[in-house]
């Protein structure tokens, strides 16, 4: 298989369905995973289906193109009914997708034109507050889409539903449609088994809400701390732990530790580390990484022109006494879930000395791993291995500094500059073996930094908004196929500080909404003491009394990989590693070599699905196959697919 090969063309023809409405009105049904451009194709078909699993959220997609304009247009949906229950419309929310015209493009693979990105919600799921973005007036000719997020709550009874789409103008029905629901026997868990950092830096969040007005209120850092447990909350709805930066060290006095001031933090985090109720649909759902930083005070001891290859001493005195105060201020909890970044990128980022003086920022990260594990800290590394990072007194060189490795995936399946194909998997076997993890993290190095991207970075998977979907939900299916087990992503609302709902162009990194999945949800621009400076001009006025995320279609399909992570990990612990990894294999070769055919990835899921509602339904296990809900047996299994439909045949390889 040539993964590569396969047209973005017909992936954009494959799930949609159409309900032609009239002569005046074209509606059909999409998949998530499509993105309706304005020159799509109406489609023909009369229902939609949609399958999930418990605890899951299932997207779909339902679009509207009018012959003549139509005003005051609104979307409801019913409740899902079957023979085994109802599951509320109170599960459903529903968003108005509006577009961003893309002109300048993060590499060859993108196209320039409108892209759809932004999910305006009609009841917001936060404060479940009605928003303004409903009712809309639908111009002839213009094509938009409606989203629809669906979850499927854990008390949900495996089986068939359905529900109706209605769509009004002026209070007349222009269009309905049926939704079938299928609702497999078997749950996702709450948290995600793929870790994460996504990075909500306040510097970049608070004026894309407030603008350059810091004295808000009698306590600033009350609004501080409420707008980012909104979006800490948004992170867990969407599987990814959003961490707020940089606040721990906020007020810090340099000599007086005592000055720290640890609270707002600890408030942002309170409840999310598996210490109370987060307040999500997926339930007791926490988040997966406390990660942080110690580099922002490298330059105030080093010096890279001095030749010196050592670290100085004021660098690790200052390393352990903040390691020391994070060990106190944090939970036992949260400090099972923190790793600590001595210096990021070094010998080569923007941080350290970089190409300067590499070896001083090798033996620097060292040391101060060394300390910091003293302190009983975790470390992480944002480089891979490199000798210069190993110990070398040991023969051979091991890693005796950091737990965990956090590699651009280009190194770890990518290609080089000529071409020829890298692929460094193996070099972390022995590490993982002996405790530490392997994460990888996205860069400007899969797209290009700060110019378009040249052939070499055609065919990576991409964040950007100018790629088809499938760009952004395979990142996930490829962590599961490269033994990945954590993900860093530098920025998640980068573009705030500038005018995201015009444009989301970095021009410093290059990329198209690269550092940036969500927009500033602001109820009234105008607000008295609610200056322009400092928010972009373009930010609109979105009703309701509390600030929100506005959402993005690439935060959705992050979910969704993610999502589609849990089925690969649940076959996985139930021994059918080797399958999962097969299924896989279906879709992708390498990192650059993937389908980009929706179809293929929902006839992949399905199978999935299909497979883990078999093993885990107990209407379905046999007695010999020692199979039950919740158990995780130990050996393995094999899965056949026939052409008759019967997926399923089961060989028990475990010792009894």
């Amino acid at each position: 298989m040539n993964c590569l090969k396969t047209k973005v063309a017909a992936a954009a023809a494959l799930t949609a369905c159409a309900c032609f409405a009239g002569d005046n009105l074209n509606s059909w049904f999409e998949s998530a995973t499509v993105k309706v451009r304005q020159d799509a194709t109406p489609r023909n078909m009369a229902t939609w289906t949609i399958k999930a699993a418990r605890n899951e959220f299932e997207p779909f997609q339902y679009v509207l193109r009018a012959v003549r304009n139509y005003s005051n247009v609104d979307v409801s949906i019913t409740d899902f009914s079957g023979s085994n229950g109802t599951i509320s419309k109170d599960n459903v929310t529903i968003f108005l997708v509006k577009y961003l015209n893309v002109q300048n493009i993060s590499s060859q693979d993108g196209e320039r034109g409108e892209w759809p990105d932004a999910l305006c919600p009609r009841v917001d799921a936060y404060y479940h507050e009605k928003r303004n973005f409903f009712p809309f007036d639908l111009p002839a000719g213009r094509i938009q889409p409606i989203w629809f997020d669906v979850f499927v709550p854990q008390t949900a009874s495996a089986g068939d539903y359905t529900a109706t789409v209605r769509v009004t103008a002026n209070g007349g029905v222009i269009a309905e449609a049926d939704v079938q629901l299928h609702v497999w026997n078997f749950s996702l868990p709450a948290t995600s088994s793929l870790a994460s950092r996504f990075r909500s830096n306040m510097d970049r969040l608070y004026p894309g809400h407030y603008g350059n007005v810091w004295n808000r209120g009698t306590n600033p850092w009350d609004t501080i701390v409420t707008l980012q447990r909104t979006y800490i909350r948004a992170g867990l709805r969407h599987r990814i732990t959003m961490l707020p930066v940089p606040l721990i060290f906020r007020d810090w006095n340099g000599s007086n530790y005592g000055s720290i001031r640890s609270e707002p933090f600890l408030e942002c985090i309170e409840g999310f580390c598996g210490d109370g109720d987060p307040q999500v649909e997926y339930g007791n759902a926490k988040m997966t990484s406390l990660i942080f930083r110690f580099d922002d005070m490298y330059h105030d001891y080093v010096n890279c022109g001095s030749g010196n290859t050592s670290p100085p001493w004021g660098l690790l005195n200052e390393t352990r006494k903040r390691a020391q105060a994070m060990s106190q201020m944090l939970s036992a909890k949260q400090k099972e879930m923190l790793a600590i970044l001595p210096l990021d990128e070094p010998g080569a980022g923007e941080v350290g000395c970089g190409h300067r003086n590499p070896d001083l920022d090798f033996n620097s990260a060292k040391e101060m791993a060394k300390i910091i594990h003293e302190e009983g800290l975790r470390t992480i590394i944002t480089r891979h291995r490199l000798p210069e990072l190993l110990n070398t007194t040991l023969n051979p060189p091991q890693n005796s500094y950091f737990d965990i490795w956090a590699v651009t995936f280009t190194r770890i399946d990518g290609r080089h500059w000529d071409g020829s194909h890298t692929y460094t998997r193996p070099e972390y076997d022995a590490d993982i073996e002996n405790g530490a993890q392997l994460w990888w993290y996205n860069s400007c190095m899969s797209h290009g930094c700060g110019t378009v991207g040249s052939s070499n970075h055609e065919g990576y998977p991409q964040y950007g908004v100018e790629y088809p979907a499938m760009y952004t939900r395979m990142f996930p299916w490829l962590a599961f196929k490269n033994r990945i087990q954590g993900e860093m992503y530098w920025a998640a609302t980068f573009s705030y500080a500038e005018d995201p709902w015009q444009s989301l162009w970095m021009s410093s990194y290059g990329g198209y909404g690269d550092g940036t999945f969500f927009y500033p949800g602001v109820p009234n621009t105008g607000e008295a003491g609610l200056p322009a400076g400092g928010r972009g001009a373009n930010t609109p006025s979105i009703g309701g009394t509390h600030h929100i995320p506005i959402e993005s279609i690439r935060l959705k399909l992050i979910r969704e990989g993610y999502e589609d992570f849990e089925y690969l990990h649940l076959l996985d612990k139930l021994g059918g590693g080797e399958f999962a990894q097969n299924k896989v294999a279906e879709l992708a070769n390498t990192t650059y070599d993937f389908s980009r055919d929706p179809e293929e990835l929902y006839a992949v899921r399905n199978e999935l699905g299909e497979t883990l509602d078999y093993l885990l339904s107990p209407t379905h296990a046999r007695a010999d196959e020692s199979v039950r809900v919740g158990a995780v047996p130990t050996g393995a299994f094999r899965v056949k697919a026939d052409k008759g439909g019967v997926f399923f045949h089961y060989s028990s390889t475990r010792e009894q």
